[in-house]
């Protein structure tokens, strides 16, 4: 297994992905003294077929291979890693120190500014890939945001900073609270709002790490297929 550090140095467009889909995650596990990250792909019951899940796996592989990975079923990583209540998918894990952390890491890639328009893209692929959702009105349903939860302000903040080279602005931080229709209160979250939508879509099109066969597996299965949150209580 990869360590954490190791993707925030030579930064390619693959690490980039799996940084980002850790950044907005953070989900980490304490094992033989290593601290295990998680780059989760992750879907509510019905929400992806088995045949799009593995197609969605199968790419990811590669992408993980490339970067040594150690990418684990659902199955494999049980309820105590966030897929409970027969909720599918997997995700990628990469090993640190357990004094590293969501600050340690962004300090690390504090020149990300400067990096390359292909690998920023990449960045925020994986940032939204693996956990995103539609969220609709529920008397019209029409969509007004993509949403991803995002816990950590300082995160939120780097993001959005990246994202306005794609002049995509975010919504400010949707901070959690409780449900107006009860239920488990939500989680702080990083929102692109329905007049950013088009810049959104096109950094899945314009990215040069992303072939066809992958980019149309992505939109299927990703975000263009992720949850619909039928609510308006948002």
């Amino acid at each position: 297994m990869n360590t954490l550090l190791n993707l925030t140095r030579d930064i390619t467009s693959e690490k980039a992905y799996f940084l980002g889909a850790i950044l907005t995650a953070n989900e980490s596990y304490i094992q033989d003294n290593k601290k295990i990250w998680l780059a989760p792909v992750r879907h509510n019951p019905g929400q992806a077929t088995a045949h799009d899940i593995k197609q969605h796996y199968n790419f990811l592989k590669i992408m993980s291979d490339n970067v040594s990975g150690n990418i684990i079923s659902a199955e494999a990583l049980g309820s105590n890693m966030g897929f409970s209540a027969g909720k599918k998918g997997f995700a990628t894990l990469f090993e640190s120190n357990t004094s590293i952390n969501l600050s340690y890491i962004i300090e690390n890639i504090r020149t990300f500014d400067d990096a390359d328009i292909s690998i920023k893209r990449a960045l925020l692929i994986g940032a939204f890939d693996g956990r995103s959702s539609f969220d609709r009105n529920k008397q019209t349903g029409d969509i007004r945001n993509i949403a991803v939860d995002c816990e950590d302000r300082m995160v939120h903040a780097f993001i959005s900073r990246i994202l306005s080279n794609f002049n995509i602005n975010p919504l400010t931080q949707n901070e959690s609270r409780e449900r107006l229709t009860g239920g488990r209160p939500r989680k702080n979250q990083l929102r692109i709002p329905k007049s950013n939508l088009s810049n959104f879509a096109t950094l899945y099109y314009v990215t040069t790490f992303f072939w066809n066969e992958a980019i149309e597996t992505i939109l299927v299965v990703g975000i263009c297929r992720c949850v619909d949150v039928w609510d308006n209580s948002l």
